[in-house]
């Protein structure tokens, strides 16, 4: 993370999602595929843009998922604690206007590179439920 980002970091939702996919009967303890980003500062900026912008559309996501009978405590335990508050997402973008140096399309690079791979990891789950 840039220096300016200091003890900054998105918010974590890797042991929900995991106790989700148990939940929901799924095959979990996959690992997710790798992104083929360089670390850099610039690059963790685009992963962080994509995992922490992920708190905006989880809070819809949560919406529709309640009215299927999706909840904190039934599947969608990963969507309340990603989208509880949109404060680190705030945090973030305050934080983004001061990180320098910065490469815009290192950042956008490594950004479309988390979407794909969790595209490719959602997808792989399409055929497993049990």
């Amino acid at each position: 993370m840039p220096a300016a980002f200091s003890d900054w970091r998105p918010t974590r939702i890797a042991d929900h999602l995991e106790a989700d996919l148990v939940h929901l009967g799924m095959a979990a303890g996959r690992a997710p595929p790798p992104l083929p980003i360089e670390q850099s500062p610039s690059a963790a900026v685009g992963v962080a843009y994509v995992l922490e912008g992920s708190a905006l559309g989880g809070r819809i996501i949560a919406q529709r998922a309640l009215k299927l009978g999706f909840d904190a405590h039934n599947g969608a335990h990963h969507l309340g604690a990603q989208s509880h508050s949109l404060g680190n997402w705030r945090s973030f973008l305050d934080l983004l206007e001061h990180a320098e140096p910065f490469s815009l399309v290192i950042a956008a690079e490594a950004a479309t590179a988390a979407f794909r791979a969790a595209t490719v990891t959602f997808e792989s789950f399409d055929h497993v439920a049990a």
